[in-house]
């Protein structure tokens, strides 16, 4: 009977001429058709190969960053990081480089667990995949370290 209603499209039921309200049931269908989304399934040893290189990406960019936080205003000269208190860059760049190296780690051993997870495995099509994912989680965590110590032994406060 509401099916053939042409006006009764609406998932909400509150649209059209006759302006009647959809019953709980039809917004319960019309909400789990909204939401209906094919999650991947994260068992499948191709889909964590996919993951740790997505993660891999991730990762760089966030070391990246992680890098124009640690290494502004180096002195090759002195060797040292010079770093000012003052200013919108000065009062944000200790918390995003604390932020950053926890992102970049966190990210980076994901990735790095999830390429190894899924190396060797014979059902696995995309074995370069997973060694890919593996050795560069891998290598961003290790500069992501190497970029945290030596934020915090090279740097000097200017005041």
């Amino acid at each position: 009977m509401l099916a053939g209603n042409r006006y009764y499209e609406n998932p909400v039921g509150c649209g059209g001429p006759d302006r009647r309200r959809a019953s709980t049931t039809d917004r319960v269908v019309a909400l789990q058709r909204m939401v209906d989304v094919k999650f991947p399934n994260f068992r499948l040893h191709e889909t964590q190969a996919k993951l740790s290189i997505i993660l891999a990406v991730i990762g760089l960019a966030s070391l990246g960053i992680l890098g124009v936080f640690v290494f502004k205003n180096f002195r090759m000269e002195s060797n040292v990081i010079l770093v000012g208190t003052q200013g919108t860059f000065g009062k944000i760049r200790q918390p995003g480089v604390f932020g950053f190296t926890a992102l970049t780690l966190v990210v980076a051993a994901i990735g790095a667990l999830l390429g190894f997870n899924s190396l060797g495995q014979k059902r696995n099509k995309k074995q370069s995949f997973s060694w890919i994912g593996m050795f560069a989680g891998a290598t961003i965590a290790a500069l992501a370290v190497v970029f945290f110590i030596a934020w915090t032994s090279l740097k000097e406060v200017v005041l």
